[in-house]
């Protein structure tokens, strides 16, 4: 490895694609790459995780039966000094795993880190392995749908109008 060259990365999803989220965890602002995680990692995206303040947000659970994993979207940044310590107290409840590079693929013109180690948050419960057996959304704990995923949701669909 480079001299200077950061040693760990995550992968993110979830609130950590939104940069004003990522970045309220780091000292400094952290620029990322696009990438897709390949299904061969053996997960799929759900609303899984659930939190004490009452709702359920995304996370990445083992495929149930009959169900096949998938690619999952998000990004790449890294993580230097104490950031990763930081990043695993903001991620209470999910257990850090890596991902192996071959299951990993930037999707723009920039190019994956050529070293260090890439991670990936995935919640856990209590005497289960990573993305195993987690509860689903229900009226009690509704998914969420943080303000950024509203925003781009209204910024993208336009919703007919109705004659008064």
């Amino acid at each position: 490895m480079l001299p200077g060259q950061p040693g760990n990365f995550i992968f993110g999803y979830g609130s950590r694609i939104n940069s004003a989220s990522r970045n309220a965890t780091p000292p400094k602002p952290i620029h990322t790459i696009p990438v897709r995680v390949s299904a061969a990692f053996g997960y799929v995206r759900t609303g899984d995780e659930r939190s004490a303040s009452g709702f359920t947000g995304l996370g990445l659970a083992r495929p149930g039966p009959g169900a096949e994993a998938m690619t999952i979207n998000g990004v790449l940044f890294p993580v230097e000094g104490n950031e990763m310590a930081a990043f695993d107290g903001r991620e209470a409840g999910y257990a850090h795993a890596e991902v192996p590079r071959s299951d990993i693929e930037a999707v723009s013109r920039q190019r994956l880190p050529a070293q260090g180690k890439i991670w990936v948050y995935i919640p856990e419960r209590p005497s289960k392995a990573p993305g195993v057996d987690l509860p689903l959304p229900d009226a009690s704990l509704p998914l969420l749908q943080p303000s950024f995923v509203q925003r781009a949701i209204s910024r993208t669909t336009s919703l007919p109008t109705l004659p008064a």
